[in-house]
């Protein structure tokens, strides 16, 4: 027979998997919402959109493990955009701060960071409370 505090671990483990597991979801869906809300900053006219920005959120290292679970969301890693001699990193920089002449809505990524919090305490008071 389990001893309680055996029980009491595994059910914690159990809901602290289902926390990230949505925290992944939430955190992913709101990153992507915001980066693509980043195209209703308007349409350039000195270049054509590839969307790769769009479509360049990731969920990475979902890890849960003994007394700990994490998860990555990234945004634009691998972005090029050769014809603007400019790396990715210049081209996310300027897409989310304004710069270069880029089109479009910025702070995708400051939106994403600050909702993140809210993200974090509603799984956790949903499957610990």
């Amino acid at each position: 027979m389990k001893s309680i505090l055996a029980h009491i671990e595994q059910e914690a483990r159990r809901r602290m998997e289902a926390s990230i597991v949505e925290i992944a979801e939430e955190a992913f869906d709101k990153a992507d919402t915001e980066v693509r809300s980043f195209y209703d900053g308007g349409s350039p006219i000195k270049y054509a959109r590839t969307g790769q920005l769009g479509n360049s959120v990731k969920t990475e290292n979902f890890s849960i493990g003994g007394d700990s679970a994490s998860v990555t969301i990234s945004v634009g890693d691998g972005l090029s955009y050769t014809p603007a001699g400019r790396s990715g990193e210049q081209i996310l920089d300027a897409a989310e701060n304004g710069g270069l002449n880029i089109v479009g809505k910025g702070g995708f990524w400051q939106r994403t960071r600050r909702g993140i919090p809210k993200i974090v305490a509603s799984a956790l008071s949903k499957h610990f409370s």
